[in-house]
């Protein structure tokens, strides 16, 4: 785990401490990392984004998820860009949500945090990694949250200057994991809250009649 400000690396505990791939039957899994960095300015802000994207369009870094937002003490307030693709933000929201709790019931994040997503992050990052990833968001009041398939290095080694304070760190969730959260949060999104909302199908026996699915 890597915690810095002003520019400056402190190593709080060794990275990685376990390797960033595991085997399951044969089939090589690969764990996440997160990175939070925060920034005074919204341009500066900008700048790492687009910095970060082209590293992932460029396939230098694997990026699952990512979120940039504006925050005060008390909640996002903002959502300035999200990572396109299958999570659309969700997965740097709902980790969002653990280092801000709040943001799950108020503000530009609220209702857009899935169960099954929150549950698998906070399994796969321990409390001290939480914290770090946490005083880094608190830093400045523009952040950039990114969640990566980890490989060798820390992935604030691909972040340009101009943040205020960063913090990377890996974790015990792997990509797939994380994709199959993802997956199960839409599919009940998808499903209607009353049961009576459910579309009906003819029935079998009384064609003039039908009978919910």
């Amino acid at each position: 785990m890597w915690v810095m400000r002003g520019h400056l690396a402190i190593r709080t505990v060794r990275w990685a401490p376990t390797p960033s791939a595991t085997v399951t039957s044969g089939v090589v899994l690969t764990r996440c990392s997160a990175t939070v960095a925060s920034y005074r300015s919204l341009s500066s802000a900008l700048e790492g984004w687009d910095a970060v994207t082209e590293a992932n369009a460029a396939r230098e870094v694997r990026l699952i998820d990512a979120a940039l937002v504006e925050h005060d003490v008390d909640t996002i307030r903002r959502i300035h860009r999200h990572q396109p693709g299958p999570a659309g933000g969700s997965v740097a929201t709902a980790l969002l949500g653990l280092l801000e709790p709040t943001a799950i019931v108020t503000g530009a994040v609220a209702g857009g945090v899935g169960g099954r997503v929150l549950v698998a992050l906070h399994a796969g990052f321990g409390r001290d990694d939480l914290g770090a990833l946490g005083q880094a968001l608190d830093a400045g009041p523009f952040a950039l949250v990114g969640v990566f398939a980890s490989d060798e290095s820390p992935e604030w080694a691909r972040m340009p200057l101009g943040w205020s304070a960063l913090a990377s760190v890996a974790s015990t969730v792997t990509a797939s994991e994380l994709d199959r959260a993802v997956e199960l949060d839409q599919l009940d999104d998808a499903m209607p809250d009353d049961p009576d909302d459910l579309p009906s199908r003819p029935s079998p026996n009384h064609p003039d009649r039908t009978e919910p699915r």
